[in-house]
């Protein structure tokens, strides 16, 4: 069995979602791959109603994963917060700290992990990147760049905040290297950053914190909805990911911006494929929802239910 640690930081407000992206994970994981998910949370925002939907998950497929959830407390309590986007998403800064007292609790030993955001979709198996990461043992973080160089926009603010421009990354999927990152006291320096109203929050910290010490990974692990926008619209980006677009057909599927489940995005199909396989789906949300945003558009889910219909 092939044991994969995911990380994820949510509240309340994104618990089906979630349960969502850890459902397309589970549908399309390889059958030795088992997956352990750990939940940072704050009991004020993701009180154990809503931590007892998620563990529904761990009962429907007790086979290949386990819930476990986390509290940190009031850490980053009073954080900048901008875009509907809460304290929550900082907790990730937090892994490197907690990851030693979460090893002694749950009798694991590990070294690498992965984080995710929970407005993703995850079309493969996660083993090879992990093992990918592990491979680079003097290397903090992996990420995918989502450089503001690809659209040819004015790239003042990056510079401004000490960020690198043309090496910045979208911190949705981040592969961590937990000793190198308590090794430069990766979380001691972001706190110092916690108060601070940096337009992307906790994605420019990690930038501006891990500086010089981030690799790239493909695209496929963190296909966002701008990268996918320049894949189709964008003739230099083609030109120069062509081979990593390629290699997309099987990918993380990252909503940023307009989220599937209230408003219209591209990709929005297999969200909603996804939700329609999960134990959060609700007959009168869909109708709701999707199908009077599918008006908008389009969708065809013939391929996905070929390609799913003997596992479900």
């Amino acid at each position: 069995m092939n044991k994969i640690p995911i990380f994820f930081c949510f509240d309340k407000n994104m618990v089906m979602p979630a349960g969502v992206c850890i459902t397309s994970m589970l549908l399309n994981k390889h059958t030795n791959t088992y997956y352990d998910f750990f939940i940072l949370y704050n009991e004020e925002n993701l009180s154990s109603e809503y931590r007892s939907q998620i563990l529904k998950i761990q009962d429907f497929y007790s086979k290949d994963c386990r819930v476990s959830f986390f509290n940190v407390g009031e850490s980053f309590k009073n954080a900048y917060e901008v875009r509907n986007i809460t304290v929550s998403t900082y907790y990730r800064l937090l892994v490197p700290e907690l990851i030693d007292q979460i090893n002694s609790l749950h009798q694991t030993d590990y070294q690498t992990i992965i984080y995710l955001d929970v407005d993703t979709i995850i079309e493969c198996d996660l083993s090879a990147v992990l093992a990918l990461a592990q491979s680079k043992v003097d290397t903090c973080l992996l990420g995918v760049c989502e450089s503001p160089t690809y659209c040819n926009v004015n790239t003042s603010y990056w510079e401004k905040i000490g960020c690198d421009p043309s090496s910045y990354i979208n911190a949705g999927v981040l592969i961590m290297n937990i000793p190198a990152l308590q090794k430069m006291n990766f979380t001691s320096q972001c706190l110092l950053h916690k108060n601070k109203k940096y337009t992307y929050q906790d994605q420019d910290i990690i930038n501006i914190v891990c500086k010089g010490k981030i690799e790239f990974l493909p695209l496929k692990y963190n296909y966002t909805s701008l990268l996918y926008s320049l894949s189709i619209e964008n003739e230099k980006f083609k030109n120069i990911k062509a081979k990593e677009i390629a290699e997309c057909s099987n990918c993380i599927i990252h909503y940023t911006g307009n989220k599937p489940w209230n408003n219209f995005c591209l990709r929005a199909e297999y969200w909603w494929y996804y939700y329609k396989h999960s134990i959060f789906k609700d007959e009168n949300f869909y109708i709701r929802n999707y199908q009077v945003m599918s008006k908008k558009v389009l969708l065809d889910y013939s391929y996905k239910e070929v390609k799913y219909m003997t596992k479900i």
